[in-house]
């Protein structure tokens, strides 16, 4: 009897460690230690060159910033659409950018958009450090909104019904451009810059604080 008892066991831990390995592999299938990462030069230069375009003189300090960023694209949820690591932040060497590899086949337009979020982040780092995480997310949309501001009209009908596609937060907050800069242009004169973009950076700031991504990151709650 002991002896059955011993087998009965050693066949029941064997069993346990089978199913707690098939648990350890699917779990590192869907999340790599090491994710893999690549370049597509022609998807970045796209987006690149409307940013180039459109900021060469509103923001010439992010166009100097890209020479020296290195932009990877990566498999990443539908909700996520880039980021930098701190950790590989370096203030006078190249950094990298990394975005959720739809994008390569995106319009340019709607990539370039995350990648002047991300610009300005590294900007960020590199300028003021200690700003709080609020407000770095308060600045990178702004940038994105002054950015929808500059380019065409068939680049905002083409950015918008690109960005309909996405739930992350930076495709959302495009849904939200025209409708801001509606309500503003309404407020306030088309030309009285400093009265909308008054206006731009609050509602910019109730997005950015409703928004649970972002509560999350900044540990609000």
């Amino acid at each position: 009897k002991v002896k059955k008892s011993f087998k009965i066991s050693k066949v029941i831990i064997v069993i346990l460690l089978c199913i707690l390995l098939i648990g350890v592999v699917t779990y590192f299938q869907k999340n790599p230690l090491i994710k893999e990462v690549y370049r597509n030069e022609e998807a970045t230069n796209g987006a690149v060159q409307i940013i180039e375009k459109s900021f060469n003189d509103f923001n010439p300090q992010l166009i100097k910033e890209l020479k020296y960023v290195d932009v990877f694209y990566e498999d990443m949820e539908g909700s996520k659409e880039g980021y930098i690591l701190r950790s590989q932040f370096s203030k006078e060497g190249t950094n990298k950018m990394y975005l959720n590899s739809h994008f390569q086949t995106d319009p340019p337009v709607l990539t370039a958009m995350v990648i002047a979020h991300e610009a300005t982040h590294i900007l960020q780092l590199k300028n003021q450090p200690e700003m709080d995480c609020i407000d770095m997310e308060v600045a990178a949309f702004l940038t994105q909104a002054y950015l929808y501001f500059l380019i065409n009209d068939a680049d905002q009908h083409t950015l918008n019904q690109a960005a309909m596609q996405y739930e992350d937060p930076t495709s959302k907050s495009v849904l939200n451009m025209a409708k801001i800069f509606n309500t503003k242009f309404k407020e306030c004169c088309k030309e009285d810059w400093q009265c909308w973009s008054n206006g731009l950076r609050k509602e910019i700031n109730e997005m950015v604080l409703s928004s649970k991504t972002y509560q999350k990151q900044c540990r609000l709650n």
